[in-house]
This record gives structure tokens, sequence and C-alpha cells, in this order.
């Protein structure tokens, strides 16, 4: 079974998060991968003021961003 670990590195926006540097690690039993780089959210999907934006909300709105016909492009 692989095990998925979000971080969030770095946001950009002013008023509002538009962008994230993410890194995601994958790990099994006998190897770990991870992967580092950059997502701009999809325009409206941050839904959230900026003072109460924490980073399950971001890691939350990434997954969802990046999934097309029920796989995550990340994840693959």
């Amino acid at each position: 079974m692989i095990t998925y670990t979000w971080s969030i590195l770095e946001i950009f926006g002013d008023q509002t998060i538009s962008k994230v540097r993410y890194l995601l690690k994958a790990q099994n039993e006998q190897n770990t991968i991870e992967t580092e780089g950059y997502h701009e959210y999809s325009e409206g999907l941050v839904s959230k003021p900026l003072s109460q934006i924490k980073e399950l909300d971001l890691i939350g709105w990434l997954e969802s961003d990046t999934i097309k016909d029920g796989v995550n492009a990340i994840k693959l």
C-alpha cells in the first residue's frame, strides 16, 4: 500500500492564494519517492479569506484541482 504525504512549501498571491509550491512524498514498504512542483489553482477554487486558510485546506484544494477522470495527475 502506498502512503502519500503532502507538504505546502510556499504560497503565492496577494489578497488570495493563487499558486503553491508543494512536496509530495509516496512511500510503500520498500521505496520512497518525492516530487516537488508548483500548482496554480483554478479560478474561484480558493474560497476562504487568507487569514482562515490552513495547510490542510491548501492540500485539499490541490488534490481536488489535479484530479482528471478520477486520477490524480501528481500521484500518478
